[in-house]
């Protein structure tokens, strides 16, 4: 089976494409720049979706249904971050944060469902 992943190059090459001037393009690459950069990164599966990041703890076929990690940009200068593993919607774990705390929210997710290592542990934070 093929994997749907794009390398965290790929990733933030996609982001770098929203406009300077948006209120979360640095947000998005600050995360992504940490989230790569940390011990955790090459065990995510990253990709993206029009401008969401999409992350998963395993490789799957672009049409496999996994649990997820949906980043996305929002107009207001916020973060929205979700975690799908059901398609009712009102099930899904919801947070919105502004993009300055965006890598806070990303780490404190990863330690709340026990995703690998958080990058603070593996970091030895």
């Amino acid at each position: 089976m093929d994997s749907h992943s794009q390398t965290w190059s790929e990733v933030r090459e996609r982001f770098s494409e929203l406009p300077k001037d948006s209120n979360t393009r640095d947000a998005m690459l600050a995360l992504i720049d940490h989230v790569s950069a940390s011990a955790i990164g090459s065990h995510l599966h990253p990709w993206t979706s029009m401008f969401e990041l999409r992350i998963t703890q395993t490789a799957h076929h672009p049409y496999q249904d996994v649990p997820q990690l949906v980043i996305a940009p929002q107009v207001g200068g916020e973060i929205e971050f979700r975690y799908i593993d059901t398609w009712k919607t009102d099930r899904q774990w919801t947070r919105l944060v502004p993009g300055t705390s965006a890598i806070e929210r990303f780490d404190k997710f990863i330690e709340q469902l026990h995703w690998l290592d958080s990058p603070r542990q593996g970091e030895g934070g």
